[in-house]
Order: structure tokens, then sequence, then C-alpha cells
């Protein structure tokens, strides 16, 4: 990743800090969310960025990869990975297979991390391993 993570990605869609909304956002590909937003946020596959000029207000943010830099107020569940970068503050509980944490952030919540199925080599185990994993 660049130092300003913000290069690495192609924004297909952004929401500047002018704007102030609530309801539902359902996005495909990746989004610059640099705005006030209250409501319900989903993609199956997408890039979430929450710049420093958001305050978002959410039961729970579903979606691929999260980059945050402003406020969250509600939980995360990202297949992929989260970054929280200077200065960002959240409060809800995190789920996702990769983190990245930054000096500077405030995180009041839990972090769950996702095991990946397909690093998992069963036959790397004896029987008895496996045996006492079920029991």
């Amino acid at each position: 990743m660049s130092p300003d993570i913000r290069d690495d990605y192609k924004w297909d869609c952004r929401l500047d800090a002018s704007l102030i909304f609530r309801g539902k956002l359902k996005f495909e590909g990746a989004l610059y969310l640099d705005s006030s937003f209250e409501g319900e946020i989903f993609s199956k596959s997408g890039i979430l960025f929450i710049g420093r000029n958001s305050k978002v207000i959410t039961d729970v943010i579903t979606c691929d990869t999260l980059i945050i830099e402003g406020i969250l107020k509600g939980s995360v569940n990202a297949s992929n990975k989260v970054y929280l970068n200077s200065g960002c503050k959240i409060y809800g509980d995190i789920k996702t297979k990769k983190i990245f944490i930054n000096d500077n952030i405030v995180f009041d919540g839990k972090c769950e991390m996702i095991k990946s199925n397909e690093s998992i080599d069963l036959f790397a185990f004896t029987v008895s391993q496996i045996k006492d994993t079920f029991q």
C-alpha cells in the first residue's frame, strides 16, 4: 500500500463533505464516503472509504474492505480487511480476516478475526488431533 491508501484504488463514486443523508446505501465497486450518513450500508464485494470529514451512524457495515479515517458508530463485517487510519474513531465491533491499525486512533469495541477456510490443510494434522478438535 502507498503512504496515502486513497491512491491505491479507483473510486467509482465519491460523496463529499457537503452531503448529509440517511437511508439505505447499497453499492458495488469502490465508494469514497466523505460525508455524514445515518442508516444501513451494504456491499457484497465493495470497498468503502470513510473519509476524515465523515460521521457515519449505522448498526452494521457489510463490505469486502473498509478504510476509515472519520468517525463510525456501528459495527463492521468486512469479509476481507479493515484499515483503521490515523485520526479515526470507531465505536463498535469489527469482524474481518485482516486488520491494519495505525497510531492515534480510538477503537471502542471487540475485534473478531475470520479464519480463511482456504488456509486450513486437514492433511497437516494427525487423526487424533482432528478428533480432539471436535470433542
